[in-house]
């Protein structure tokens, strides 16, 4: 593997795609995103803004029109925005830039991101042991979604650090600054605590106490700046909508999960999915809760029986397989979430070098470069009735990693489970697929006062990219607004669905 990374013309290709990469992400994502304050950016910003001036953030949950105020005051203007989904820690990332007006924080928050993607590739490179250049050219290979962090101002390069972190540290020894890192970051995105879940099973406990006690002193904080009250309403109002993927449209294909595909194709819906393919609630319960439950499986089985003849490279696996696994699994993943897929891609193909397979590694490299293309974009008009699956194109090529995953790997894994054992997998999924289908439909007629609002404008046309989002998910009438992605032209409507 080192032989063949150190051949001139190898390093040559590689050193060339690293540079038209950064290239086309200083051209289309650093760039932009230093000459305005679009993007989410804007409303973790005005949360950190609200946090120091003692103003609770329940209202940020609660009031949409209230928060559009306090974005405009903050000087954050003609742009929409909304804190929902994000968790109250959130507002402590941006904390360092309150000091400094809207426009300026973001070019320091965006030369930051700068930093920590170089820091990543470095990260990545002595985790993996690849050279350096093959993981910058895999971790800018996130093409559309590392865009979409820079041009968004999203969290994700420092979400990433901190999960290279933990498993940098970890195996270097230091099972306690690892727990540190991990779960520093859990209050504000939860992926870290698949990692926990992880070291948990194999009892890595200094790692699991620091992480846990990171995270609780992280929450901790939050509560002392912020109130009770603004926790009480993230946990009932807004998580379990997030968690079912109903705060922004279930049935978005910018989302591109099994959640929304199923529910494009299975729940009819009188403004946002008028033509499913088949108007039938209990096979979206089934379908979904069958695919999740399997999945789920695969996973842990995997886990368990993947053996390598070098322990470490077990453990390299395995840290590839869970990003792998969250974003299989999500109800809805953005563009950006996929900067975490370039821990698997980059373990995955230094894993498959080692052991010779040239040509799978480069294979699976480039499919990851694949899913990453903004594909699905041009394809969302087939996206109605049973043309739907056609538009869900990222979902199927990142399956197809999953399964091309296991298929190169298949000498590393041990299928012959004895009888009793193969049992368990099967009783399991045939108990927790009707329970789990029968609660979330339960779920589902226990209305909790949120509703769709019909839209009667012509200028809402769902396969045309846009989003729609919920300011309330609380027992209260809703006003919902859309956003079109392309130019960030929005609207608000009424309950009558007039703008």
């Amino acid at each position: 593997m080192n032989d063949l990374l150190r051949q001139p013309r190898v390093r040559l290709v590689l050193s060339s795609v690293l540079v038209f990469f950064s290239l086309l992400i200083v051209r289309f994502g650093v760039w932009p995103a230093l000459q305005n304050t679009r993007g989410d950016f804007g409303n973790y910003y005005t949360a950190s803004r609200l946090l120091v001036d003692g103003i609770p953030l329940r209202n940020a949950y609660l009031d949409f029109v209230w928060f559009q105020k306090q974005m405009d005051r903050y000087g954050i203007e003609n742009q929409l925005g909304g804190f929902i989904p994000h968790p109250p820690s959130t507002a402590l990332v941006f904390l360092p830039l309150v000091p400094f007006d809207a426009l300026t924080a973001k070019r320091i928050w965006i030369l930051f991101n700068v930093l920590l993607l170089a820091g990543n590739i470095v990260l990545l490179s002595r985790i993996a042991g690849l050279h350096w250049l093959a993981s910058g050219v895999l971790l800018l290979g996130t093409g559309y979604g590392l865009l979409n962090n820079f041009l968004f101002g999203q969290q994700y390069l420092l979400l990433l650090t901190t999960l290279l972190l933990g498993i940098y540290l970890n195996d270097r020894g230091k099972p306690v600054w690892a727990g540190v890192a991990l779960g520093s970051f859990i209050p504000v995105k939860y992926v870290g605590l698949v990692y926990v879940l992880y070291f948990a099973f194999r009892r890595n406990w200094r790692l699991v106490g620091a992480a846990l006690a990171t995270a609780a002193a992280v929450a901790g904080a939050t509560l002392l700046l912020s109130d009770a009250s603004t926790v009480t309403t993230f946990f009932t109002d807004v998580l379990p909508r997030h968690l079912r993927g109903e705060v922004q449209d279930p049935f978005a294909i910018y989302f591109q999960s099994w959640n929304s595909l199923l529910r494009r194709m299975f729940l009819y819906e009188p403004t946002l999915n008028p033509s499913p393919a088949l108007n039938a609630a209990w096979l979206y319960f089934l379908l979904k809760n069958l695919i999740f439950w399997s999945l789920v499986t695969a996973f842990v089985l995997l886990l368990v029986h993947a053996r390598f003849e070098k322990p470490r490279d077990t453990f390299l696996f395995h840290m590839g397989l869970l990003p792998l696994a969250v974003l299989l699994l999500s109800p809805g993943s953005a563009t950006y979430h996929f900067l975490l897929l370039a821990i698997a891609a980059v373990l995955f193909t230094k894993l498959l070098l080692d052991q010779g397979q040239i040509r799978q590694a480069t294979g699976l490299a480039l499919l990851f470069l694949v899913v990453n293309l903004p594909h699905f974009m041009k394809l969302r008009h087939l996206a109605t009735g049973w043309l739907t699956p056609l538009a869900y194109t990222r979902l199927w090529f990142l399956l197809l990693f999953f399964i091309l995953t296991v298929y190169f790997f298949r000498r590393n894994i041990d299928y012959r489970l004895p009888k009793p054992k193969l049992l368990l997998p099967a009783l399991f999924l045939l108990i927790a697929v009707p329970a789990a289908a029968q609660r979330h439909a339960y779920a589902n007629e226990a209305d909790d006062g949120a509703k769709w609002l019909r839209i009667a404008s012509p200028a809402f046309n769902r396969n045309f990219g846009l989003l729609l989002k919920a300011p309330d998910v609380g027992r209260r009438r809703l006003v919902f607004t859309y956003c079109e992605l392309l130019d960030e032209d929005y609207a608000i409507f009424d309950d009558q669905g007039l703008p």
